[in-house]
């Protein structure tokens, strides 16, 4: 997970902190919160279908989110709840292939 660092400020991707599958989040297989750089709370989660993917993005609408799969297939989720204008902290994994959603 070469991404982590660019978004929770990691010094290696192994630090990202695992845990268990949040009441935010309820679809993920794995799911955690971090600190941005930019000090915002970045939930992120791994998902093993779209469905499941698609059911925990519809729970937050006001929310600023980005989507993306790593080297072993895992779907990813960033997203900064309740806060539409937070893009800044996540544009950084543009570069590792996580989009935005289309407007």
């Amino acid at each position: 997970m070469e991404w982590a660092p660019t978004v929770c400020g990691f010094q290696s991707g192994a630090d990202v902190p695992t845990g268990g599958v949040s009441e935010l989040l309820p679809g993920a297989a794995v799911s955690a919160a971090c600190t941005s750089p930019t000090g915002k709370t970045v939930l992120t989660a791994s998902y093993l279908s779209d469905s499941a993917l698609d059911a925990d993005i519809a729970r937050h609408d006001h929310s600023t989110y980005v989507t993306g799969q790593d080297g072993n297939g895992l779907v990813w989720l960033l997203i900064i709840r309740d806060e539409p204008d937070a893009a800044p902290a996540l544009h950084p994994l543009e570069q590792f292939g996580f989009r935005f959603p289309k407007s």
